[in-house]
């Protein structure tokens, strides 16, 4: 099985540089990272830190990523083409990542306490993660778009960066003695708490105007 998700993740990933679409190969890189998680669950293992500390870490990696592929496949639009279609933090290539964090972290955050008290499997992460993708992304653009193919789209990325992570940590002993609950409560929680990162990245952004540093958007 594992060969085989490793070689899904380098077939999609050629695939997705084919035909310009950067933002999709955290798809492949989700792929990858279940071929070797094993390995990343034991080096998770041998890091001492407070597992809460690595989760944050790592969706916040994985979210600047995230925004770096954005970058990437938006780098063909104006500014004003950006703005209008929401498909970033902020046009500007620095404050899209700050903004970003904002986001991320607090998601992180959400997450950790969601899989410390339920027994989320990779799959349930991602297909929750997934499901909110397709109706946050955009702030509701995707949806509204009513095409299957957005939806696809926005399901495989927001899925992604958190079901990496989700990989990595399931085995942590952060998250054993958690409670069984049905997958379709698990993916309505996620989907239902994942709200709480967009009104923190909400507060964070109006902290950041209210400074003067950048311009906000959103992705």
């Amino acid at each position: 099985m594992r060969i085989a998700y490793f070689l899904a993740g380098i077939i999609t990933g050629a695939f997705f540089l084919s035909v310009h679409q950067p933002m999709l190969l955290l798809f492949s890189l989700f792929l990858v990272s279940c071929a070797f998680g094993g390995l990343l669950r034991k080096l998770d293992a041998s890091i001492a830190l407070p597992t809460l500390l690595k989760f944050i870490v790592v969706v916040a990696l994985v979210g600047v990523l995230t925004e770096a592929l954005a970058i990437l496949n938006n780098a063909g639009m104006t500014t004003a083409q950006v703005v209008a279609l929401n498909r970033l933090f902020s046009p500007a290539p620095w404050m899209d990542i700050v903004l970003g964090l904002g986001y991320y972290v607090p998601l992180a955050v959400v997450w950790f306490f969601l899989m410390k008290r339920f027994d989320y499997q990779v799959k349930d992460a991602f297909v929750a993660m997934g499901i909110f993708g397709i109706f946050s992304e955009g702030v509701g653009l995707v949806l509204l778009s009513f095409n299957p193919l957005m939806w696809a789209y926005a399901f495989a990325v927001h899925g992604s960066y958190i079901g990496i992570p989700a990989v990595i940590f399931a085995e942590d002993q952060a998250f054993a003695g958690r409670s069984r609950a049905p997958r379709a409560k698990k993916i309505l929680y996620g989907i239902a708490w994942s709200l709480l990162a967009f009104v923190a990245y909400t507060a964070w952004a109006a902290l950041v105007a209210r400074l003067g540093i950048g311009v906000s958007g959103r992705s």
